[in-house]
This record gives C-alpha cells, sequence and structure tokens, in this order.
C-alpha cells in the first residue's frame, strides 16, 4: 500500500526541495524494493549564507521517486524540519529470495539500505557478488553513494573526469579492474561490505564479510545433492510471475530449465540471435519446441540497424561509459520487450559456480598511441602479466576471487545495462550456493594460466565437465528427456558422449568464432561467405561496420566537437585510424574504443 505525505525543506546544495513528496511503503515485507538510490553528503549554505552539513537520500521505486533530506547547522544542531519522523526503513535494490526478516544479512544478489531518519544514519551492506553493483564517489567536498554512475554525476557539487588508471585498464584489458572505474574518484564497493554514513563520521566501513571455517563435504556426491537442493529453494523462493528465462546453448540455463520443467515453472524464454540463428538461438528454440514452450529471438536485424545510434548512446548512460557498441544489443532487446516483464532469470555465475570457470579470457588491447598526455604516461607503467593475475596477485584462482572479483569486473557492464530495465534474477547467486561452492570437496584447476584458462573452456564447450563433479549435469541427467538429450553447448550430451550433428555444428562455431578473431578481415569475410557459418558462434559487432548506418554514426561521432576536446584521445593517431577505417584491424579498434570514450564524456563529463 502507499502514502505520501507532503514535508517542506529547505534549500539543499542549490536546489529547492519544497513541497517534495515523500511516499512510505506500507506492507507485510521488511524490505522495500527500490529501482535505484542515491546518497549525497556535503556542505551547503542555508538563504542566510550559514554553513550546514546535508544528508540528501533519493529513493526511487517503481511507482514513484521518494526525497529525503537531513540537514545540519554547522553548531551540531539538528533542523528538526528537514526531516520527516519515521520509522527506520530497510530498502531492497536487486534480488532478496534469500534475505531473512531481519535484514542483518549479507545476501547473495541484493543490496540493503536502512535508513534511520530518527538516528540521522543510513547503513549500506553490499552482497555477497557484488552485484547489483554499489558506486563510490569521494572527493575533498563531498560523498555520494548511489546504485549507478549517471546518479552520482547528476549529484550536486559532482564534477567527474576520466581517471588514468581505469582508462588504461579499459583500453587495454576492455574493463576496469580493482573496482576502479573510468573516473576519477569513484569506485566500485567491494562484495561483502558494510558501510555507515552519518553527518558526524560521513562514511566508514564498519563491517566485512568472511565466510565461515566450514569443512568441505565428505564426496561430491554430498556436495551435489546439497547444490541440487539448494538450487531448488532458491528458485522456489523467487517470484517468477513476471520474468522471462533468457536460454541459451549452455548448461547454466539449461539446468535451470531443468530444474523448472521437473517443477512445472517453465517461463517464456528469450534469446538473442543475429539474422542468422545463431547456436543459442536454434538450441533453445529445439528444447522449447518440445516442450511446447513460447521461445522468442530477438534479431539484431535492419529494425536494430535503424535504432543503433540511440541504442549506442543509451548503452553507455546505462553501462557507467564502459559500452556502447557492444552493448547496443542489450538495450534493442530489452526495448523489444515493451516492459512486458519485471525480471530476467539466466544463468549468470554459472561460469564461476558450476565449474570454476572465468566469463572470458580475451582482452580488448587497444593501440596505446591513442592516448594523449597523461595517460600515455601511465599506460606505459602497466605491468604485461594477464588481468588475472593482478586481481589475485600473481596466485591461483579462489572460488572468491571468480565470485568477487572476476565476474564482478567482467560483467558489470553488461548488468548495468540490464538492471536498469528488469530485475536480474539468477539462482547462481543465491547465498547457500555461494557458501557449499567454498566447500567443494577437492579444488580443481584454477590457474590464471591464460593459456589454461582457454583450454579448460574448450574442454567444456566439446566434452563437458565430469558428471560425478558436475551438480548442473546431474540435474539435468536426473530430470531426463529431451532436456538431457538435446546437445548443450558444441556437441556434448549430459549422459555421456557427443551428439554429431551437434559437434559439427560445434566446429563450425569455433571455425565462426577464428574467422571473425585470428584472420585478416578479408580472409575472414571469404572464409565465413564460403562455409555459410557467420552468426553461427553468436552476433558479431564487426559485421555492423559493414552497415552504413552504422558506420556513420561512428564517424559522425568522432568528428564531433566532444571527440575533438576529448582530454585523452591523440588527435593525429585517431585521424590516421580514421583513414584506415575499419578494414584495418588496429585502427577498428581505436576507432571503437575512441566511441566509448567520447560518448563517456558526452554522458558525465559536465564539460563536455
Amino acid at each position: 500500500m502507499l502514502k505520501t505525505k507532503k514535508y517542506n525543506y529547505l534549500s539543499i546544495n542549490g536546489r529547492n526541495h519544497r513541497d517534495s513528496v515523500v511516499t512510505e511503503l506500507v506492507g507485510p515485507s521488511p524490505n522495500i524494493p527500490v529501482r535505484g538510490f542515491c546518497v549525497a553528503l556535503g556542505p551547503s549554505l542555508d538563504k542566510k549564507g550559514s554553513q550546514l552539513a546535508t544528508v540528501e537520500i533519493t529513493i526511487e521505486t517503481a511507482a514513484n521517486r521518494a526525497l529525503t533530506a537531513w540537514v545540519e547547522l554547522a553548531s551540531g544542531r539538528w533542523n528538526e524540519r528537514a526531516a520527516p519522523q519515521v520509522s527506520e526503513k530497510i530498502y531492497l535494490l536487486g534480488d532478496g529470495q534469500d534475505s531473512g526478516q531481519a535484514g542483518n544479512e549479507f545476501l547473495g544478489h541484493g543490496a540493503l539500505l536502512k535508513i534511520d531518519i530518527p538516528n540521522k544514519q543510513i547503513f549500506l551492506r553490499t552482497s555477497l557478488t557484488g552485484f547489483p553493483p554499489i558506486f563510490i564517489y569521494q572527493d575533498s567536498a563531498c560523498t555520494v553513494i548511489a546504485s549507478s554512475i549517471d546518479r552520482i554525476a547528476a549529484a550536486p557539487g559532482v564534477r567527474l573526469t576520466f581517471d588514468p588508471q581505469g582508462t588504461v585498464e579499459f583500453a587495454l584489458i576492455g574493463k576496469p579492474i580493482k573496482h576502479r572505474t573510468l573516473f576519477r574518484n569513484l569506485s566500485v564497493a567491494p562484495a561483502g561490505v558494510g558501510f555507515t554514513i552519518d553527518l558526524a563520521g560521513g562514511m566508514r566501513t564498519v563491517e566485512r564479510w568472511r565466510p565461515p571455517r566450514d569443512k568441505p563435504f565428505a564426496s561430491w556426491r554430498d556436495y551435489s545433492a546439497a547444490q541440487e537442493a539448494a538450487l531448488t529453494a532458491a528458485l522456489h523462493r523467487m517470484d517468477l510471475s513476471r520474468s522471462f528465462l533468457s536460454l541459451t546453448a549452455g548448461l547454466d540455463t539449461r539446468a535451470i530449465f531443468a530444474l523448472l520443467c521437473r517443477d512445472s515453472r517453465l517461463l517464456p524464454a528469450f534469446t538473442i540471435s543475429g539474422v542468422a540463428d545463431s547456436l543459442d538461438a536454434r538450441r533453445a528454440k529445439e528444447l522449447c519446441d518440445a516442450y511446447d514452450l513460447k521461445h522468442t529471438v530477438v534479431s539484431l536485424d535492419d529494425r536494430f540497424i535503424r535504432q543503433f545510434a540511440d541504442c549506442a548512446m543509451e548503452a553507455s548512460r546505462r553501462s557507467g561509459g564502459l559500452a556502447s557498441f557492444t552493448q547496443a544489443s542489450e538495450v534493442f532487446f530489452y526495448r523489444a520487450l515493451q516492459n512486458a516483464y519485471d525480471a530476467r532469470l539466466s544463468g549468470m555465475l554459472g561460469n564461476q559456480i558450476g565449474r570454476s570457470g572465468t566469463e572470458g579470457i580475451g582482452l580488448r588491447n587497444v593501440p596505446l598511441d591513442v592516448f594523449d598526455g597523461d595517460f600515455i604516461k601511465v599506460a606505459k607503467r602497466l605491468s604485461n602479466r594477464h588481468w588475472f593475475k593482478e586481481i589475485t596477485d600473481g596466485a591461483d584462482f579462489t572460488s572468491l576471487h571468480l565470485i568477487q572479483q572476476e565476474n564482478l569486473f567482467a560483467s558489470i557492464a553488461n548488468f548495468g545495462v540490464g538492471s536498469s530495465y528488469t530485475m536480474q534474477q539468477t539462482p547462481y547467486a543465491d547465498r547457500t550456493v555461494i557458501l557449499q561452492k567454498l566447500r567443494e570437496p577437492v579444488l580443481r584447476d584454477t590457474s590464471t594460466s591464460a593459456a589454461a584458462v582457454r583450454l579448460r573452456d574448450l574442454k567444456h564447450r566439446f566434452l563437458g565437465d565430469p558428471l560425478q563433479t558436475s551438480f548442473q549435469r546431474q540435474i539435468v541427467a536426473q530430470v531426463g528427456g529431451t532436456v538431457a538429450r538435446s546437445p548443450i553447448n558444441w556437441g556434448w550430451r549430459v549422459a555421456g558422449g557427443i551428439s554429431p550433428g551437434g559437434f559439427t555444428l560445434g566446429i563450425f562455431a569455433l571455425l565462426d568464432v577464428l574467422a571473425c578473431t585470428r584472420l585478416p578481415k578479408g580472409l575472414a569475410a571469404r572464409t565465413i561467405a564460403k562455409t555459410r557459418i557467420a552468426g553461427l558462434s553468436g552476433f558479431e559487432y564487426q559485421d555492423l561496420l559493414q552497415k552504413r548506418p552504422v558506420a556513420e554514426f561512428v564517424f559522425d561521432t568522432l568528428d564531433s566537437s566532444t571527440a575533438r576536446c576529448s582530454p585523452i584521445i591523440d588527435q593525429a593517431v585517431l585521424r590516421r585510424a580514421q583513414v584506415k577505417g575499419f578494414g584495418d584491424r588496429s585502427a577498428r579498434k581505436t576507432l571503437l574504443f575512441a566511441l566509448d570514450i567520447v560518448l563517456a564524456q558526452r554522458n558525465f563529463l559536465t564539460d563536455a
């Protein structure tokens, strides 16, 4: 139930919040779901010029945008008119299926925000996975904590500038690491951390989650049974009444599909594909047809091409500047759904939980001569070792490295786009599932060597993991039927062995990957045309550059005044790349990196 009240506020940070509407949500749930929030702590002046310390809290729910402001005089006396006197509220950002009644626990995939207005204090607890991400901006004048970077950029007193370290990592790796972002003074909050925010002490870290020291499971059989039970319980607790399943050819979503099938809770399924059906789209359709289930392929066709420019700009804003060109398809996908669903159920974190895998190993490797000024100096000081070794300090992966860092840094752009449209659900992020993962009976091969990680990934795609050590594979096998017989990934079967037809398509998918990433552009195009394998491995964004509207958008953006005023990009290098065009692999990397930077500059830098 919603109740709306009005309160009079002072002018805070130059904005008049008089008669701002604060909506109280009254209901049985202790945790109030929210779409986003922003907490800003900093100095301000009242109408008489007196110094004030202020906390401004903005909570956004599906139905309203509620504002609360606390104001304290410099002498330390509270202005009691500045905030309504209400009891403590606990707000939930993300999925709270594993939350208790008291709101005192770390959730697997949800952040908790407690606002205690009578005591003038805020407590924020991040999730065990770090998702949904929480962003923290701190400089000498103010502190802002929010659920997205665009909310921070819009906060009074905040002026974002590019961070050399994070931006160079973005060019070389494809993402900032070690909780950095593209911007100075702006970081991603670590997973499993509790903060307090108040006027007296500012923001302080007061709690860090530590895994319990429980003994490993006695056997793989016990471990697999426990994980099946935990996944089943997590799915039962989830509200799936307005959810859809993001279905692929992989094991992570296959295990979810099997559990939903067993419990007669199958959901409408969606898959993104290019104009030519990808392997994911083909497998998903075959599976859904066998169970008379609605399956929709969102095709990145001419409609996508016509909307590409707008989708790319929106993707940049929703991803915090980390993805424009490569996440435009996600924006198009969610727009195609037309708000028909409230949540997306996916296999997110399945790689890490199911088999100690990663989200990918490839690097962006943008040529460093694209940088100008101080940025090129920072770039030369970066280590040559792979970023996997950077986040582990050269050691092998632990399960916590994979869950709390590798997945967070690799997936944060995609998650930022998706979560701005719908809640992101995954049973693999359930707290019990995570805790049990830390108790695997035998440590797997978790080398951070790039060659070892790539070999493990290829083995999984073609052969799968051993049945006795894969709880996901056991789940699918126990359900049986078509869900167990249909080939997974690049051709292997749950019961053992491979599907000849599935294996053949898997070989073609591998060739598609190699043609698009390893061969010269001209040779790649000829190879794909002759073998008719284009798009089998997934949608290749490079192909978009052959479309005139897309190419014109990229070049127009890079010819804009924003691009010419970029504090990062060497203009001479950019012009040479434009002359060479997209056919040159090195120039293409430079151009697409510059596109990301220019759009981030437009979206987040005040002077852009």
